[in-house]
């Protein structure tokens, strides 16, 4: 991202560097602060047609975005709202170009239904009858809901030497 207040001085040797960035995977972001005549910089946002350098080299793609800040008054979602408004196109452009394919579409697990069924199934509910909440549940063992069966978590056996193995 480039902030700047005014023109630039030496257009063409930025045309010639935004032609040959054009091959790249890059996208250029400028923001114009103040309040400047950016005219030249709009022309660096190529949107109408591509850039084309004193050579006669054009650029590939499009990989200029010019907003001038003044124009949102100060609403800083509204400004990166439209600062980021070509990129998904520039990456698309770029990827074309070099003919990369997207991958395969990947499947994805609902870890929240598949969580609910194995709950389901553990609890020996078809689906037709409501989760309990905890507050719902009954305790797994009779008696107080706290209280563990009997023999478990009890202190650990001595072996007789005075030491204790756990």
């Amino acid at each position: 991202m480039i902030l700047t207040d005014g023109i630039i001085n030496d257009l063409d040797e930025t045309i010639a560097m935004i032609v040959h960035a054009s091959h790249l995977p890059m996208s250029i972001i400028i923001v114009g602060v103040g309040s400047a005549d950016f005219s030249t910089m709009e022309a660096l946002d190529s949107d109408e047609r591509l850039l084309r350098d004193r050579n006669g080299n054009v650029a590939c793609r499009d990989i200029v975005q010019f907003v001038p800040f003044s124009k949102f008054g100060g609403d800083g979602t509204l400004l990166a709202k439209e600062v980021l408004a070509e990129i998904p196109k520039q990456i698309v452009g770029f990827m074309r170009m070099k003919r990369i394919r997207p991958n395969p579409q990947t499947t994805y697990i609902d870890t929240a239904a598949y969580g609910k069924h194995i709950l389901q199934q553990a609890l020996g509910n078809d689906g037709g009858q409501p989760i309990p909440t905890p507050a719902q549940a009954q305790a797994p063992y009779p008696g107080n809901g706290n209280a563990l069966p009997q023999g478990q978590y009890q202190h650990p056996p001595s072996a007789g030497d005075g030491a204790t193995y756990f």
